[in-house]
């Protein structure tokens, strides 16, 4: 006989809306980008980490979902000493790179810087998303990256090679495997986070909006970049003990043209002084079209992160940021 006690039934919900509401305004936007760029400049980079907490504070701080907003809890010490973490691994690959080019041959040179990003890439990747992650919170939440170094690193000699290999064709699905890397191993306490998209979809996209952005002269462009936007938020879900929600875009050709033209005239006629303004329409605009098609409870969120990642990641992206050198 089977004395298995049935599970009880998932309770029915309906599926509601909900939105993220971004505050942020230009004007105090401003005081803050200002100052925090005058003292990084002044003290000669120095005060970089202090000014990037201070940006991200406000920024989180003015974003609001369901009444509550988001906090973001990280000092700028720890990615101070997190930088200088890596400006010394990043200083001694440079002076191998210098020696073998010295002594040895330019060949062997570039193959080791090459080989050494291609090891320090996923590092900072991962050490940033799990930094970042660690220090966001919403109602005491915390958020958590469970992502490893070895997934990390095996995606994007992949992606890289064969992107390369493929002359950008594999590209499309390059990017479906980081979103699907990343967002499976997201969590904001026990919700969990999902990417449901497919390489040859976004490969279709990308394909379209190029040809018809070239043949239109660039108009298609700002269509191309709404399609595509719509495609990688709408395959982003959220579940939580078996209840979800889904991402949906309403983003429009029209209401790209309108950011980006407005941004690049506000900038240009600026001289640069309003980039705190393009950078306010840029997250409200995003926000503004976002909404959450949802059957969760988010009263039901519990508390599992626990750990407080080090900034040396966070650290080591900026600094390969700084050389310019782009990891994805």
């Amino acid at each position: 006989m089977d004395f298995t006690i049935p599970s009880a039934p998932q309770e029915a919900r309906s599926t509601s809306v909900k939105k993220i509401i971004f505050k942020g305004k230009g004007n105090e936007f401003f005081s803050v980008y200002l100052l925090s760029i005058f003292l990084s400049i002044i003290t000669l980079g120095v005060y970089y980490p202090w000014a990037r907490v201070k940006i991200l504070k406000y920024l989180y701080s003015e974003t609001e979902f369901e009444g509550s907003n988001f906090t973001f809890h990280g000092v700028g010490k720890e990615i101070f000493i997190g930088m200088l973490k890596a400006f010394a691994l990043l200083g001694a690959v440079f002076g191998i790179y210098i020696l073998l080019l010295l002594y040895v041959n330019i060949f062997i040179a570039v193959l080791f810087y090459l080989v050494a990003l291609i090891f320090i890439g996923p590092a900072a990747v991962v050490g940033s998303l799990k930094y970042r992650a660690s220090r966001s919170s919403w109602r005491g939440i915390y958020f958590g990256y469970r992502g490893s170094y070895k997934s990390m690193f095996f995606i994007l000699l992949k992606g890289l090679l064969l992107t390369i290999v493929t002359l950008g064709i594999y590209g499309s699905w390059f990017t479906t495997s980081l979103y699907k890397e990343i967002l499976k191993n997201l969590r904001m306490g026990n919700l969990t986070f999902n990417y449901k998209g497919q390489g040859e979809d976004l490969f279709v996209i990308n394909l379209v909006g190029g040809i018809l952005s070239s043949l239109t002269l660039g108009i298609y462009f700002f269509k191309y970049q709404s399609d595509k936007y719509k495609y990688l938020a709408g395959n982003i879900s959220l579940d939580l003990d078996g209840h979800t929600g889904k991402l949906k875009a309403t983003t429009t050709g029209f209401g790209f043209f309108k950011l980006m033209i407005g941004n690049l005239f506000i900038i240009l006629f600026s001289l640069g002084l309003a980039m705190p303004w393009a950078i306010i329409r840029t997250i409200s605009f995003y926000a503004n079209n976002s909404l959450l098609e949802s059957t969760i409870n988010f009263d039901e969120i519990l508390q599992t992160e626990s750990a407080r990642a080090s900034a040396t990641g966070e650290g080591l992206l900026d600094s390969l940021d700084a050389l310019d050198i782009q990891v994805i």
